[in-house]
């Protein structure tokens, strides 16, 4: 399978809230990987493909994120393993930030200097 992505992802875990509506229940995961252009955020709610989300992340040094992000893509898991503690996940395109963009995008910087 091609990968179609323009920006390279790096794997790094990083706490997220994130909620699709304002009178939704905040929802929590952890991201698996991020890029300057997304996100693959693992977590046991899976929000359906096309919802747009708002999304707070918190980096390592503390700083806090907030994006909002629409799910391209949805990774399920069948029941039986959700049970056995594994997670889905769901890969996020960032479609604009709210705060934190240079926090953000100097945090991807850095993982690709370490790549290197």
């Amino acid at each position: 399978m091609h990968d179609k992505r323009s920006k390279k992802r790096h794997q790094v875990r990083l706490q997220v809230e994130y909620r699709a509506r304002v009178d939704d229940p905040v929802k929590r995961g952890v991201t698996e990987n991020i890029s300057e252009g997304g996100m693959f955020i693992r977590s046991f709610v899976i929000v359906p493909a096309r919802t747009y989300m708002k999304i707070e992340l918190t980096t390592p040094e503390n700083e806090n994120v907030v994006v909002i992000g629409q799910v391209r893509w949805v990774k399920r898991v069948a029941p039986a393993m959700a049970r056995l503690g594994h997670q889905g996940g769901m890969g996020i395109r960032i479609r604009r930030f709210l705060s934190g963009m240079d926090r953000y995008l100097q945090l991807c910087r850095r993982l690709i200097e370490r790549s290197t």
